[in-house]
């Protein structure tokens, strides 16, 4: 059996997550390592980014962290046109890739109580263009991520401002 993911510890943790953005033309989704991002920035929900000017072909990678309130067993689902993959930690939980129309793929994860790393990858070849990620577990009915469960870290190359007085 796969071992149980860990929550993890992460300080200085704001609202939103990250998302990179790549060109290229695909029937599967591509491996990141060989890509090289053209655009980039932060939304509060899974998506695609409302001011992403890209028409067809491209990759959208969104990274970030995810906050679970209850233990227990958690159903995550991506519905997108065209691929998609959503990652807990190591985790591929859902898989939902190739050239398709809007369609919904599932996969379930037990999941402690606390922070995980989220990743969600997206190519669009061409057509229509939509992503969406849902979630259902203890307590929570069947329902988009809602951003105040997401998460994302603060950038650590510039130590804060001194307090004005």
């Amino acid at each position: 059996a796969a071992a149980r993911l860990e929550p993890v510890t992460q300080a200085g943790l704001v609202s939103g997550i990250e998302y990179s953005v790549a060109q290229g033309q695909w029937d599967r989704l591509p491996d990141w390592k060989q890509l090289a991002p053209v655009a980039s920035g932060v939304i509060d929900r899974v998506g695609l980014p409302a001011d992403l000017a890209m028409g067809d072909h491209f990759a959208l990678r969104l990274n970030g962290f995810i906050h679970i309130s209850r233990a227990g067993l958690y159903t995550f689902s991506t519905t997108s046109d065209d691929g998609s993959r959503l990652y807990i930690g190591d985790r591929l939980v859902v898989e939902n890739d190739g050239l398709h129309a809007p369609q919904q793929s599932a996969g379930h994860v037990y999941l402690k109580a606390g922070l995980f790393p989220l990743r969600i990858e997206f190519f669009e070849n061409s057509g229509g263009q939509f992503l969406r990620a849902s979630w259902s577990g203890p307590d929570l009915q069947n329902q988009e991520i809602d951003s105040q469960f997401l998460f994302r870290a603060t950038p650590q190359e510039h130590p804060p401002e001194p307090a004005a007085d």
